[in-house]
């Protein structure tokens, strides 16, 4: 069996948000939740660092933290990260899978 269309659908459906990056930590795709959750399009987080949606909000400790993960399992939460452009609105918004 072919499972692609079902984790193209996974992917594209998810209500969490999936963001997908090269070793240098630039954005190659993510998914629509991703691009919601932060506030920013698509098309403007393609090619930028994942630090785009840095907003100063988050302890160093929690980025410490991911990134240990990252470099261990290849894959990581953003459970205490918060959405930079979102935050700035005023109304932070939490990156935890399934909020």
């Amino acid at each position: 069996m072919d499972f692609t269309p079902v984790l193209r659908s996974v992917y594209a459906d998810s209500l969490d948000g999936i963001v997908v990056a090269d070793a240098d930590t630039v954005v190659l795709d993510c998914n629509p939740a991703y691009a919601q959750l932060t506030g920013y399009t698509r098309a403007e987080l393609i090619g930028r660092r994942t630090n785009v949606i840095r907003s100063g909000l988050t302890a160093p400790a929690a980025f410490a933290r991911m990134w240990h993960d990252l470099s261990h399992r290849a894959s990581g939460s953003g459970r205490s990260l918060i959405a930079a452009r979102t935050a700035q609105s005023g109304s932070p918004t939490s990156l935890s899978p399934g909020s």
